[in-house]
């Protein structure tokens, strides 16, 4: 018995669809809008990092169907990507 796994013809097509369809849009939904708009309504320095810890939340509940670890995979994620977007917004 060896190890075979099976890769479906169209993955490269799902890879690309995935990349600039779905990625792009959630960026778009939680970095361009949700935190963006979170940062203009908390205006105190002392709550600045809450627009970023919401925005990962939402980002991580928004992958519950997938399950906890899939959560906690997106919000590491999500901090991430907040980290870069606050960094490449300034």
């Amino acid at each position: 018995m060896e190890f075979a796994p099976k890769v479906p013809e169209f993955w490269f097509l799902f890879i690309a669809i995935n990349l600039f369809f779905t990625c792009v849009a959630e960026e778009a939904l939680f970095r361009g809008i949700i935190q963006t708009k979170l940062s203009k309504v908390i205006i105190s320095a002392r709550f600045a990092l809450l627009a970023p810890v919401v925005t990962t939340g939402l980002f991580s509940l928004a992958h519950f169907s997938a399950g906890a670890s899939y959560m906690l995979v997106a919000a590491v994620a999500g901090l991430a990507m907040d980290t870069f977007f606050i960094k490449l917004s300034v």
